[in-house]
This record gives C-alpha cells, structure tokens and sequence, in this order.
C-alpha cells in the first residue's frame, strides 16, 4: 500500500491500498497516460502487431497491406507484455536521447508510472471510452482511414430490406 502521512480525516496519517484496474479515457489520453505511441506512429496499436507502412528505417513497406487494414483479426499476433514492459525499463534506464528514441521507434513504448504496478498489461486495461469512440466518431475515423477497411464492392451490393418501416412526422421546430 501506499502511506499518506496526513489526510483531512487522519492527522496521524493513513495506509491506503488500491489497485487500477482499467484506465478509461480517448484515445489520446490512453496512449499518453501509458506512455504507448500514438495511433498514427509505426505501431498503432496497443493490442496488437499490427503496424503502418513504414520500417525502422522510415521506408515504406512494399506489402504494407499485409499489416494495415487486416480484418482477419483472429491471426493478429497479439503484442507481448513482457517484452513491451522490457522495453519500457530499458526507454527509463537509457542514458542518452538517442537511445530512447531508438527503443519508442522499435518497440512503440516508453516508461510510465503505471509500469510500476506488476499487473499492468496495457493490452487488457487500456480501455477507450464509449462517448469518444463512438458519439465522436472516432471508431468510423479509426475504422475506415486509420485501418483502412473499406470495402469497394460494399457500394455495390443490394441494400437488405428493413425489418419494419414507419413513416415518422418530421418535428415542428417551432
């Protein structure tokens, strides 16, 4: 646990114990809070290895289709813990700039607080919330231009016929 030497009900002090259990927030905050690359760096992803269209080196990846826009999620590899937690201490450890630009750009992380805490595992706990993924739109944005999962020939395929219709009245705004 943690002890505060002072709180508002305890003056002699207080031993607290708490545990995070998911953190909730956009995905910006998320990947700052964790300190993991944005969704737009070489590794987009938290969760999986799913990666954009560049290299180490900044080139371009000829087959880069193999790894953006991949629906068939159930042969994601999915990221290790251990090794992005690894990597984490090593980005804290580095003694120069250089190194650590070197660890983000290979493995996506750098140290955050939260690495402290032997549970962690940003793969299961980092939790985008509901409001910003989806009433902001940001799951359609992520979805379709950051994943790039369209289907061309979506266009061309009938519309299924609606279960029911009703015809609403359009309101009076007056």
């Amino acid at each position: 646990g943690t002890f505060f030497s002072r709180t508002a009900l305890h003056d002699e002090g207080r031993l607290t114990r708490s545990a995070i259990a998911n953190v909730v927030c956009d995905l910006v905050a998320a990947r700052k809070t964790s300190s993991l690359a944005p969704s737009i760096a070489k590794i987009f992803c938290n969760v999986c290895m799913c990666w954009h269209r560049v290299d180490e080196q900044g080139h371009i990846i000829k087959s880069w289709r193999k790894l953006l826009g991949r629906a068939d999620f159930d042969e994601w590899e999915v990221r290790d813990v251990a090794e992005m937690r690894s990597a984490a201490e090593r980005w804290r450890d580095a003694t120069s700039n250089k190194q650590r630009e070197d660890i983000f750009d290979k493995y996506g992380v750098r140290w955050s607080e939260l690495w402290r805490l032997p549970y962690y595992d940003p793969t299961k706990q980092l939790v985008v919330d509901s409001m910003h993924c989806l009433f902001e739109g940001l799951a359609s944005y992520h979805y379709l231009k950051v994943l790039g999962l369209t289907d061309k020939q979506a266009a061309a395929k009938p519309k299924p016929r609606s279960a029911f219709s009703w015809a609403f009245a359009t309101p009076d705004v007056e």
